[in-house]
């Protein structure tokens, strides 16, 4: 068959038959362009190869320079690495790259890659191993040699991995901490050993270098450098030996070596992996090592010499970021030959975020090293922590270093990223280090990181961004200085160009959100709160109903850059939603509060995860979240709900994001999703695409080229990238031709030396090809590169042509280039004036404003007064003056200003020009305006005026005038100036009052103030001075409050100044503390009203006594320590000497007794005393481990049932405390089947699994049983097998005492059969049949020709076949029929395309007997391809004689091709048969078998002498076993005997008979008690016999002795005699649910193991019990179903026994309605009817059969209170105890013969009254305040004085409901009334089927109607009628179900005739 589907394929693919072009959007892939911005660890120059140069990263991969296109080539993207090596984290981190120096065509490289090969993708292991490239690095082999490789941690060294120049073969390695290995056969797998360095592996190797000028031995290169930790070794030997070189620097770092042997290296000033840089440059001449450091107290990292000429080299210094200045040689470092290379030029038009002009010597940032080009002298390359850099002459007097990171993106992702709908900005990113970007462009560089924006002293991380969708140049940020410090975070209103810092920061890094149409935000804050502002971050509330620590608390880098668990909706501008732990929270009020949703299927994820939340653009409510171990969910709802989307195709995804295709509000989201390991569309590692909301997805990535880090799409069909180490990525879609292209601008202007970037804009979008080349008319005049920026050479105009490679299509730009204008000047303010601590822009003003180069720099005189940065930031740090100059680079220009620093922090010209340090202001409030005057200001007498200026403009509102002071010191106490001046002439005198605040009304500083009178009069200055405190977030603010019916405030002048500080001390100056324990030390900032007060603390020693940021001391261990508080402000220090010392244990308690359930554990909690103690180290122990454990955390865990002790022990002085723990079995109260129904074939089997509850069940363990196996079994674990058509249900039942259980109904289908085919039609799903080559070749289906059921062949090149061998005669006639159809499944890459299968057939073939098939015997029907398409059922059949030599038939269905289906029903084969002997079979009756007799055959016989087989109906009864029946339980079976035929005998109609099998046991019972049967105990004497031939154990039997137990009150229990032993019988008293026909409760019988077993003709022995009530009250015996009255052991089949629980012997009493039947007595004590006291006695006894809580039970005497005097009782004795008896009184009655009742209540804790119990005597008195005498006689619970007798009147309620006596009348309202008992003579009677009723209604049976029409009526207690009926012709028994109300309470049915009727009152629980 298979030969056949091969030609079938061959012949369909010659024909051409099919077409599978695929439709699919394809993507061109590329870097967004930013250039550099992660560490390039190390360059190299081949010296084989011009212009070759590679580089290595510390995150990503390593790059080689395309000198051609002037870029960088990476070299282990996409899958030049497989996936097998990429993990979580790394795909193409290279810690070192090698080539060989000997290899002409610099094709052959080596590599350390991070991870080795893992078995699937993603699986990428560690250690690392060696590659090898022959192909420049355009693929890699594994060298198999497994070294760990960490590019990130070791990033300080690299020259780890080395070739030798004389012999290509030998590759060396050093490794971090493996070792030194080589390889002699280039790298080849097995080749590697182990080098003698004398190095322990411990020890890293930090480089190794060959030096060929030594020449060779062995045909190696003969002397070998190796850095280590001590210094440098050597070997002399070819690599055999290596020694410590005498003298050579320890700690070596990075090293140079010349063609000559010369060898250059720098030395770290400490160990350390990741240092800043070197101590110290040392030198090898060939025989001593000098030191040749250019300058003293430096730090150096990267040193490189010329290859050619060891005299040329050139070192930098490090540790200064941005201020790194290089050093040149030319005489090798001599002394005096070292010269500064400064100032220098930086060029950072590929880069220009990387700050730094040169001006000052800064070539780089923390340069890691240099590379000579070994081609171009002069020509010099570096790298550092952020590009590579390369200088075309390094002699020039001043040295231009041009940045080439073209092609270098290094930028690691920090958070999501953000796609803007509109506006500037292609991208938001947020990044580590600079900050991230705002891309205004995808292919040139940004201009600005925002770095620029947050200047930080370690390094700006954002991990947050947001922007609002209705205006996107509002973007909001957030991060930290560091990857770990202290937040940062702002915002900006003109998409980036600019940003504004938050007022108040409330935490750190985490995510940020903002409102879709508004300035709100949420900001997710790294492990804290979540907080919301609508004021641009001048406050941050916490947002209510979000959990804390919605992100994991730590560093930038400790949660996933693209794990985003909030977002803003973004139609809504109201609604944004958070993930938290399996839930979402929304908030619909902006922000404020946030609820969780009802959606219960996501899954909990924690805080940390690969996870992220999108909101679709334009779709209110829309939300998708992917879960990387989980797929991804929708929710249309605003997340209400969640639908898990298509888990087949995505059963794991790592990011989702949602965007468009296009703009228009009309078109579909667009959803992208990225693989890892697992695989989507069968590609692991790849970006896939949706445009139907996840139904179908195509793969328009694979693979990706690294890890992905985030995802974000835009509404273009854009998708971004963030790359784990290597920059962002973007994906666009691509196809057809190009039709034009465009440029812009059309013309423009450039000065001579800038540049200007035009831009080529392409139609359509994204072509197929999309690339295009730049060209200038006149290049002396303009140049452009291959970007299109153009350059400006020289005056005059020139047009830039851009041409595209697809078409030749055009475009120009016009650029006209003009000349430079030179600086003449700069012009900087002489004189400025600012406060302490703060920071201030100075701005200098470069003449001519046309000049064309402004940049300048700045430097002060004095950095301890202040320091001032690149850009003009200037930093107050002590009070002083300090000279600031600034000088241009065109020219040297200079200007200088003195600068003071004071205490005025800041001031401002209110409503006027700044004036010397009073700036301009700019209140924070609206409705304001300014005014001003020529006149003069009279400051005489104003003490320490402001400029006179300053009066002569205010500023006047009509509203709250603010000033918002920020960036002050929290909580600081600032000095605060007020300057007014009356300038107004037209205001009346005394008109213009207003107050003035700080911050609230409630500080008030001037209140009613009055210009005019303070100051004396018009033009007169004023000053006030205030003591002004700062808010926690460094905030103070001065607000002008105008008053009603007065002219509005002003004012001229406001100062901010602070109070600097002279000293701190330390209090107390000495002071002790125990280990473990706290201590808190105070700092005392001097003088007292200073403004900054805050200190920092430390310890001189932090392992003795460590101190938090607030004085809190802790002690570590015994010693002495000193703490030191310095102040922020002027470094002032102040100390205390702290002396920690042990404190002992005095006890230790915990709870006297706790609780656990078996398989359960609770935690007990220990308290150490004194709370401080030292040692607070406890061991935990147990008396009996076999009934609870415990943990040395405290953790009980329940293991037996029983009781234990725990104790606790301190180590510290052996305390110890007990705990008394009980440990008892958890039950299961409920079981869950997954299936409550279900439909199986016949053979087949389906699984039902039991969910059980509580989860903390003790025994989970459910018990699975079918309650008719003979039509479908269940085995241990819930599989069901069907075994015959009808139905059975499936019952799991607790294995623990409870007992409780849950079922399942099966249904049994007939499998089917046609001929001799059985489940001809798949109704048993593939029983019978084969499915090749395994399982997955095919599934059931729905889509059937007849039945339910299908059979469907899904897999290429799948089959199915029938299973069972058909046996066939030569020359007999068969027919065979099958229906058939082909579907077709969806074109992956056009869901509306439907593929058929490339073949489909079905065959039947025969064979002979040894199973060769007879080929002239197949037939086969080609089902597909057919013409039409066969898809609907077609039947295929053949008619045809089996060959002569045929044994047997075999039918098969098979289809080809990866799509289709083959879909196949009602198979049908018929053999012609001859004709068969008919037979009978004879059975006999058969004869009563004893549980244990000897198996015996049956004795049926058939005619045909053929073997008669056995079947039995129950097998808990008999059981079949080798032709014997075999009796193993009570009961009776059917055993039917059979006989199938054969191929000459036709089968026999069975025959039956039906065996009773008795269990041989019996129970013989005696009356104890001698005929006594109503006594206080009952005493059954009792003997089991076994009557069987086989022992039973006793501990398998139990009996049951059914009591109704009369004034129950518990049941003691004792076993006066037993003759096997007292002991080895027990007894207890069960309590019935429901009540059975004499029995209550019963009291079992049991028997321990020791009791052995009931031996074959044997018994017991008397067992003599007895049992009474707890309170000895009488018991009545004549009512017990169990008792029987004989004075001699006889068999009493109503004691039951039981065997292993089921019925054994006797027959258990039937079940009883329940009945609740109250009945009150009384005893009127009083003789007198005119008492002053009424006094009637009572009880109550329940005469029913179900017990009634005491708590639902109130009963009410009704009486009439005879005046208005109050009404007092007394319980003055009840058997229930008098303290659980109350009462209460309730007048106002208005009812006959009452107008107050008495109710009496019992307290809940009395339990229950029991059935035939009564509650005894119950004794009280009523009595009036007055004494006044009652009148009895019209009392209506009243009974004349006697003894206790039945009184009605007294009424009793059960749950509110009247359930005894008769109420009082009252008058009619309306409605029907009823009587109690109405009922007139006669003989009508009715009953009530069950009383209290279950459910809503009530079954009535009616006798004695006489004939007479009925009516029935049912009302509740109200009389409203709920239910009426009518009977004509009643028959003499009638039965009807009557509906009741749905709520609980007591129902009243009437039945009447004409002559009588009977009213029946019905509780529903």
């Amino acid at each position: 068959m298979k030969r056949t589907i091969r030609i079938m394929l061959l012949l369909i693919a010659f024909a051409g038959a099919l077409n599978f072009a695929a439709s699919a959007q394809t993507y061109n892939w590329r870097s967004v362009k930013i250039g550099g911005g992660g560490n390039v660890t190390s360059i190299k120059a081949h010296p084989k190869v011009p212009n070759l140069f590679f580089i290595t990263t510390d995150v990503g991969t390593p790059y080689r320079w395309n000198h051609a296109a002037q870029k960088w080539e990476d070299m282990m993207w996409y899958n030049k690495i497989p996936t097998t090596y990429w993990n979580w984290e790394a795909a193409a981190k290279c810690g070192d790259i090698a080539f060989d120096p000997s290899d002409a065509t610099g094709n052959i490289l080596y590599a350390t890659h991070q991870t080795g090969q893992g078995t699937v993708p993603g699986g990428g292991t560690s250690p690392g191993t060696i590659m090898k490239s022959v192909d420049r690095g355009a693929t890699w082999t594994d060298c198999q040699l497994r070294v760990t490789v960490l590019p990130n941690s070791d990033q300080t060294f690299t020259d780890r991995l080395a070739v030798d120049p004389n012999n290509s073969n030998v590759v060396y390695v050093t490794t971090r901490a493996n070792g030194t290995y080589k390889s002699t056969a280039a790298g080849a797998v097995g080749s590697w050993t182990k080098v003698n360095t004398s190095l322990p592996d411990s020890v890293s190797g930090r480089f190794i270098f060959f030096d060929k000028s030594g020449g060779v031995v062995d045909g190696v290169t003969r002397n070998i450098f190796l850095g280590g930790k001590a210094g440098v070794y050597r070997s002399t030997d070819g690599g055999n030996t290596f020694a410590l070189m005498i003298g050579s620097p320890a700690e070596p770092r990075r090293a140079s070596i010349s063609n000559d042997g010369t060898f250059f290296v720098t030395r770290l000033p400490k160990a350390d992996y990741r240092p800043l840089g070197a101590h110290s440059l040392h030198k090898w001449n060939g025989s001593s090592w000098i030191d040749i450091t250019p300058v003293t107290g430096k730090e150096f990292s990267g040193v490189g010499v010329n290859p050619a000429n060891s005299n040329e080299v050139i070192v930098s210094t490090t540790a200064t970021w941005n201020h790194d200045i290089a050093y040149r040689s030319i005489s090798g470092g001599s002394p005096g030959s070292w010269s500064s290379m400064v100032p220098a030029t930086r060029d950072v038009a590929e880069a220009p975020h990387s700050a730094g002009n040169g001006a000052d010597g800064n070539i780089g940032h923390n340069v890691n090293g240099f590379a000579w080009d070994p081609f171009n002298a002069s020509h010099v390359w570096f790298s550092d922590w952020l590009d590579v850099a390369q200088t075309t002459n390094v002699w020039a007097s001043r040295v231009t270093w041009k940045l080439r990171d073209n092609g270098l993106e290094e930028i690691v992702v920090a958070g999501p990223s953000v796609c803007p709908p509109s506006g500037p900005n292609f991208l938001v990113s947020t990044t580590g280090d600079v900050g991230g970007f705002d891309h205004k462009s995808l292919d040139i560089p940004p201009p600005k990181g925002i770095s620029s924006f947050f200047v930080t002293s370690t390094g700006s991380n954002t991990s947050g961004g947001a922007i609002q969708y209705s205006d996107p140049n509002f973007i909001a940020r957030v991060g930290s200085d560091g990857w770990n410090g202290i937040g940062i975070g702002g915002y900006s209103t003109d998409g980036g160009n600019s940003y504004t810092k938050f007022p108040s920061i409330p935490g750190a890094r985490g995510r940020i959100a903002v409102s879709a149409t508004s300035r709100k935000m949420v900001w997710v804050t790294q492990g804290g709160l979540t907080y919301q502002s609508d004021n641009l971050g001048t406050t941050w509330t916490p947002c209510n109903g979000v959990p804390n620590a919605v992100l994991k608390p730590g560093s930038i880098y400790e949660i996933w850059a693209g794990m985003q668990p909030l977002a803003a909706d973004k139609v809504n501008g109201n609604v944004f939603y958070i993930y938290a732990a399996g839930k979402v929270y929304v908030s619909t009020d902006g922000g404020v509060n946030f609820a969780p949703t009802t959606a219960s299927n996501l899954p909990n994820v924690g805080n940390v995860a690969q996870m992220n939340v999108e909101t679709t653009p334009g779709k209110e409510g829309d939300i998708w979240i992917s879960f990387s171990g989980d797929g991804i969910y929708h929710s249309t709802d605003a997340a209400k709900t969640f639908t898990k989307v298509n888990p087949t195709v995505i059963p794991k995804s790592k990011w989702i994001a949602v965007g468009k295709a296009d703009t228009t509000a009309s078109s579909n989201p667009v959803i992208y999703v990225t693989s890892e390991g697992t695989a989507i569309n069968g590609v692991s590692y790849g970006v896939f695409r949706s445009d139907d909301n996840g139904a179908t997805w195509t793969t328009i990535a694979n693979p990706v080229p690294g890890i992905v880090s985030n995802m974000a799409a835009d509404l273009h069909g854009r998708v971004y990238l963030g790359i784990g180490g290597n920059g962002i990525f973007v994906g666009e879609p691509a196809g057809g031709p190009v039709v034009s292209v465009a440029v812009a601008p059309a013309a423009d202007s450039v000065i001579v030396g800038f540049t200007k970037q035009l831009k080529a804009t392409l139609t359509p979008t994204y072509p197929s090809n999309s690339a295009v080349s730049w060209a200038s008319s006149d290049a002396g005049i303009a140049t452009v590169n291959a970007s299109g920026l153009v350059t400006g050479v020289a005056p005059g105009v020139a047009t830039i042509t851009v041409t595209t490679q697809d078409g030749g299509k055009t475009a120009q730009s016009s650029i006209k280039v003009t000349s430079t204008t030179e600086v003449t000047s700069v012009v900087l303010d002489p004189a400025i004036t600012m406060g302490l601590g703060t920071n201030r822009n100075l701005t200098a003003t470069v003449l001519p404003a046309s000049a064309t180069n402004k940049k300048v720099s700045w430097t002060s005189s004095d950095p301890t007064v202040a320091t001032i940065n690149a850009s003009g930031l200037v930093t107050g740090l002590k009070l002083g003056t300090t000279t600031i100059t600034v000088t241009t680079e065109d020219g040297a220009k200079t200007a200088t200003s003195l600068l003071t620093v004071g205490t005025v922090v800041v001031a401002n010209n209110c409503g006027g020009p700044t004036i010397g340090y009073f700036v301009a202001d700019s209140p924070q409030s609206g409705y304001q305006w300014t005014t001003s005057t020529q006149t003069a200001i009279d400051l005489t007498g104003v003490s320490n005026p402001a400029p006179a200026d300053v009066y002569r403009s205010q500023r006047h509102s009509g509203h709250p005038l603010i000033y918002s002071y920020g960036n002050l010191v929290p909580n600081g106490l600032y000095v605060v100036r007020l300057h007014f001046a009356e300038i107004s002439g037209t205001i009346t005198a005394g008109k213009r009052k207003f107050n003035v605040t700080a911050t609230s009304v409630a500080d008030t500083l001037l209140k009613n103030f009055d210009i005019v009178a303070q100051a004396g009069g018009r033009y007169k200055g004023i000053v006030r001075e205030f003591s002004v405190r700062s808010n926690a977030s460094g905030v103070l603010n001065i607000v002008f409050r105008p008053i009603p019916n007065f002219e509005f405030p002003v004012v001229s002048g406001i100062e901010v100044g602070l109070t600097p500080l002279t000293s701190v001390a330390v209090n107390p100056s000495t002071a002790s503390v125990g280990v473990g324990d706290t201590t808190r030390l105070s700092a005392a900032v001097l003088p007292a009203i200073a403004t900054n007060q805050k200190v920092t603390w430390s310890s001189s020693n932090t392992s003795i006594v460590s101190v938090d940021g607030s004085g809190l001391v802790r002690g570590v261990s015994p010693g002495t320590a000193t703490i030191t508080a310095t102040t922020n402000e002027g470094q002032k220090t102040a100390s205390s000497t702290v002396t920690a010392g042990n404190i002992a244990v005095s006890g230790v308690t915990i709870a006297a007794t706790s609780s656990v359930g078996v398989n359960n554990s609770i935690t007990l909690v220990a308290s150490v005393e004194p709370v401080n103690a030292t040692n607070k180290t406890l061991t935990w122990s147990t008396s009996d481990a076999g009934i609870v454990s415990v943990s040395q955390s405290g953790v009980l865990s329940g293991v037996a049932p029983g009781t234990a002790t725990v104790t606790v022990t301190s180590q510290d002085g052996a305390k110890t405390a007990s705990s008394v723990v009980t440990v008892s079995n958890v039950l299961i109260t409920s079981i869950t089947l997954n299936k409550p129904t279900a439909t199986v074939g016949v053979g087949d089997t389906t699984t039902i699994k039991a969910a059980v509850a509580p989860v903390n069940v003790s025994n989970k363990t459910v018990v699975w049983s079918s309650s008719n196996p003979s039509v479908a079994t269940v085995n241990a674990t819930g599989i069901v097998t069907a075994v015959a058509v009808g139905n059975a249900t499936i019952t799991a039942t607790a294995q623990d005492a409870g007992g409780v259980s849950s079922g399942s109904v099966v249904t049994i289908v007939s499998a089917g059969s046609c001929g001799v085919l059985t489940n001809n039609g798949f109704e048993s799903g593939f029983v019978d049949w084969i499915r090749n080559p395994n399982a997955a070749a095919a599934t059931i289906g729905t889509s059937a020709q007849s039945g339910l059921k299908s059979a469907v062949i899904t897999a290429d090149q799948g089959a199915i076949n029938y299973g069972k061998t058909i046996p066939v005669t030569g020359g007999r006639e068969i027919t065979f029929e099958v229906w058939a159809k082909v579907e077709g499944t969806p074109n992956p890459a056009n869901n509306t395309q439907m593929i058929l299968p490339w073949w489909a057939g079905i065959g039947i073939d025969f064979y002979d007997a040894q199973g060769v098939k007879i080929a002239s015997g197949t037939t086969q029907f080609q089902v597909h391809p057919f013409d039409p398409p066969k898809t609907v059922y077609t039947k295929y059949s053949v008619t045809k004689l089996a060959p002569a030599n045929a044994a047997t038939i075999g039918i098969w269905a098979s289809k080809a091709g990866p799509s289709g289906k083959l879909v196949l029903d009602d198979f049908c084969l018929t053999i012609a048969a001859p004709s068969l002997i008919a037979q009978t079979v004879s059975l006999d009756s058969l004869a009563q078998k004893t549980v244990g007799d000897a198996g015996f055959d049956p004795g049926a016989v058939a005619t045909s002498g053929l073997p008669v087989s056995y079947a039995s109906s129950d097998t808990l009864v008999a059981v079949i076993s080798n032709g014997k029946v075999n009796a193993v339980g009570p009961g009776t079976a059917v055993i039917t005997a059979s006989q199938n035929g054969n191929e000459v005998y036709s089968p026999a109609q069975p025959r039956s008979r039906t065996l009773v099998v008795t269990s041989g046991l019996k129970v013989l019972y005696n009356d104890g008690d001698n005929g006594q049967v109503n006594n206080n105990n009952i005493k059954p004497y009792l003997t089991i016999a076994n009557e069987s031939s086989v022992a039973v154990p006793y501990s398998e039997l139990t009996a049951r002795y059914w009591v109704t137990a009369e004034n129950y009150a518990g049941i003691n229990k004792w076993i006066d005699h037993a003759e096997m032993g007292n002991n080895k019988v027990t007894m207890n008293y069960v309590q019935l649910d429901k009540p059975r026909q004499g029995a209550l409760g019963y009291v079992e019988y049991a028997f321990n193991a020791s009791a052995g077993n009931l031996n074959p003709a044997g018994n017991s022995g008397a067992i003599q019990s007895r049992f009474a009530n707890v309170n000895w009250e009488n018991l009545s015996e004549t009512d017990d179903y169990s008792f029987k009255s004989t004075s001699s052991y006889v068999a009493n089949d109503h004691i039951t026994l039981y065997r292993n629980g089921k019925l054994w012997w006797g027959v258990e009493p039937d079940t009883a309605a329940a009945v609740l039947d109250l009945k009150v007595y009384s005893e009127n004590k009083n003789t007198n009817t005119a008492t002053t006291a009424l006094s009637t006695w009572l009880k109550v006894e329940n005469k029913g059969n179900v017990p009634v809580d005491y708590a639902d039970l109130t009963i009410r005497y009704w009486f009439t209170a005879d005046g208005t005097a109050s009404l007092n009782y007394w319980i003055d004795f009840a058997k229930l105890a008098a303290a659980n008896i109350s009462g209460q009184f309730t007048g106002n009655q208005q009812r006959t013969q009452a107008d107050t009742y008495f109710e009496l209540k019992a307290a809940p804790s009395l339990g229950k009254l029991y059935p035939l119990s009564s509650t005894g005597n119950i004794q009280y008195r009523i009595a009036k305040s007055d004494w006044s005498a009652f009148d009895e006689t019209n009392d209506h619970s009243y009974k004349a004085a006697g003894t206790f007798a039945e009184n009605n009147k007294i009424t009793v309620y059960y749950k509110g409901q009247l359930v005894y006596g008769e109420e009082p009348a009252t008058q009619s309202n309306g409605r029907m009334g009823v009587k109690e008992n109405e009922v007139t003579a006669g003989k009508l009677n009715v009953t009530v089927m069950g009383n209290p009723v279950q459910g809503d209604e009530a079954e009535v049976v009616i006798k004695g109607a006489n004939a007479l029409p009925l009516s029935i009526m049912v009302t509740d207690l109200n009389g409203r009628s709920l239910f009426q009926k009518s009977i004509e012709k009643p028959s003499e028994t009638e039965r009807h179900t009557l509906p009741l109300g749905k709520n609980a309470g007591l129902y009243l049915i009437k039945i009447g005739s004409a002559k009588e009727s009977v009213l029946l009152k019905v509780v529903k629980p």
